[in-house]
């Protein structure tokens, strides 16, 4: 894979890739973001802003949300490929510039911590109600 472009910083990247099957792609890439995390935005991003990331794919510093822009890249011209490139930049530009990008990325990193904490006391209680089950069958096995 070729990177012919990134935007954006360390902790949240869109990058343009260019694939060995000439294909031109787009990754949204965020600094220690979960497959879980990343299924969760790409239902938000579909809902909001009414783009679609199809896949999510490994880069060399961990995983992004990805989208095919573009097929057979090397039947048609750089000036198209630089055009299509630019577009998306505008599109990316506006969503972090309107602070839209950062709002989903936010609610999902609460949500995943709502859920965590919900398993955490989920595990709690049944471990709880183990322990007095065990007792109880302990005193029976007394008597």
């Amino acid at each position: 894979m070729d990177v012919i472009k990134e935007v954006g910083n360390d902790d949240l990247k869109f990058i343009f890739i260019k694939d060995d099957q000439s294909t031109l792609a787009e990754a949204l890439y965020i600094k220690d973001f979960s497959e879980e995390k990343y299924k969760k935005l790409k239902k938000y991003i579909k809902e909001k802003l009414g783009e679609e990331f199809t896949s999510i794919i490994s880069l060399d510093r961990g995983k992004a949300l990805a989208r095919v822009l573009l097929i057979s890249v090397d039947q048609v011209g750089q000036s198209m490929i630089n055009d299509v490139i630019d577009n998306e930049i505008s599109k990316v530009d506006s969503w972090i510039s309107n602070g839209v990008i950062k709002e989903l990325i936010d609610k999902v990193v609460s949500e995943t911590k709502k859920a965590r904490k919900t398993k955490k006391s989920r595990k709690k209680r049944k471990s709880k109600k183990a322990k007095s089950e065990r007792r109880k069958a302990r005193k029976k096995s007394r008597k």
